[in-house]
């Protein structure tokens, strides 16, 4: 009855193009004397667009053999409604039908658009900033928030028009910046800040424009820049990461401290982040820092972040002869933090997720402790081990065709 009930089911069955397609397990039992009623539950599955992928039965009772056989069939559903249809259908023509592994755990974004609606803010800037009493930098901020709230995926991003202070600004920072390159940067970044030059992406005399950074980046790694204008929750910042979504700024540091930015900028987000983003392996690294955190407990999701902190943004790579390069972010985008981390002062340890996790970092200051590796591989290495051993109910992976998050069962998002 199974074999040839299975083998008219998947003849006719075709894979609809959902967007989500999550598994889950449904468990029922069919009655002995019940002929063709496999062939009905299969075919309520078949008429509502959901895509077997296993089956299995077995007796209901080792005692009586009357009672039929019990069987669990894996399907792949894409949401709740298709879902609780198939379960009505099936309990009419057995009775019962149990859901197995539907697991609650926090809400993440399942699509592509759902980061487009993730919240944002514009947060005031704090007395200790150096643009906190100057009322045109402060307006600015907030223009730049107006405008990064408006931004979405699935639209060109507009051309921004930065001031003639702004432009000094940049000019200034990467006058600093570029020189030291050849010497503190690992290979990867150097490569790629170089390319962006050529490209004409990273120009001497003009702020960088984030659709032209994108056009460059989607061809290299499929990673993107979003504008924000700040995110309300670091889980959503490490969300974006599992689509290949970076959330970034569009202002400009305050001119007044250009060789170090308090918070991030448009400097920081394009010299540090996206020459490393634009190499495959560290895209990798990335992404996986970002899977990890979808559905991830609220503690696990500090830990996850100190540990983004202290590789994406401060990470270090130190040969056996105490020779150190630069591969995090917030070191390469800031010439006080450079002069800092490869001077005397702090503290170097060699990178081990489990004791950095624990670690908070400092937003604000200079680092008294950075993390070094050989080398970038081990680095990443090191990163998706930790990741392995988060006590998360479910596995989840990025479909890069269909822009969604598939995940390993069933779950409920709260």
């Amino acid at each position: 009855m199974l074999s040839r009930a299975l083998f008219r089911f998947m003849s006719s069955a075709t894979k609809a193009p959902f967007e989500i397609t999550d598994m889950a397990a449904l468990m029922f039992t069919l009655p002995k004397n019940t002929p063709g009623s496999l062939n009905q539950v299969l075919q309520t599955i078949l008429d509502n667009n959901l895509n077997l992928v296993h089956i299995e039965s077995r007796p209901a009772s080792l005692i009586d053999a009357d009672k039929g056989f019990t069987f669990i069939v894996d399907i792949e559903t894409p949401n709740n409604n298709s879902l609780e249809n198939v379960c009505k259908k099936i309990k009419k023509v057995c009775g019962d039908v149990t859901v197995l592994g539907s697991l609650d755990v926090p809400l993440f974004p399942r699509r592509f658009s759902d980061i487009d609606g993730m919240q944002q803010l514009v947060r005031p800037l704090h007395h200790d900033h150096p643009g906190s009493m100057d009322p045109n930098y402060w307006a600015r901020r907030q223009e730049f928030g107006i405008i990064a709230k408006n931004c979405t995926l699935s639209q060109e991003l507009p051309r921004i028009q930065y001031t003639s202070d702004e432009t000094q600004t940049w000019q200034t920072v990467y006058h600093a910046l570029s020189p030291l390159y050849k010497k503190i940067a690992c290979s990867e970044f150097l490569l790629n800040f170089k390319e962006m030059e050529n490209k004409g992406i990273i120009k001497e005399n003009e702020v960088p424009q984030i659709a032209e950074v994108n056009r460059y980046l989607l061809g290299k790694t499929g990673f993107q820049l979003k504008p924000i204008s700040a995110m309300e929750k670091d889980r959503d910042f490490l969300n974006c990461l599992a689509f290949r979504v970076f959330p970034t700024t569009l202002h400009m540091r305050h001119h007044s401290h250009p060789y170090f930015s308090i918070d991030p900028d448009i400097a920081h987000e394009v010299i540090g982040h996206v020459p490393m983003l634009a190499d495959p392996e560290f895209a990798e690294f990335v992404q996986e820092i970002g899977l990890a955190s979808l559905g991830a407990a609220e503690e696990e999701i500090q830990k996850l972040m100190n540990l983004y902190f202290y590789s994406i943004e401060i990470g270090l790579i130190m040969n056996s002869e105490g020779d150190r390069k630069v591969y995090g972010a917030r070191i390469l985008s800031s010439v006080d933090e450079i002069n800092h981390a490869l001077s005397i002062h702090p503290e170097l340890r060699h990178f081990d997720p489990f004791q950095a996790c624990n670690v908070k970092y400092h937003r604000k200051d200079l680092q008294g402790l950075y993390w070094f590796c050989s080398d970038f591989r081990e680095a990443k290495v090191l990163m998706q081990r930790y990741a392995s051993t988060l006590q998360k109910p479910f596995n989840a992976t990025y479909d890069r065709v269909q822009k969604s998050i598939k995940v390993s069962h069933k779950v409920k998002s709260w």
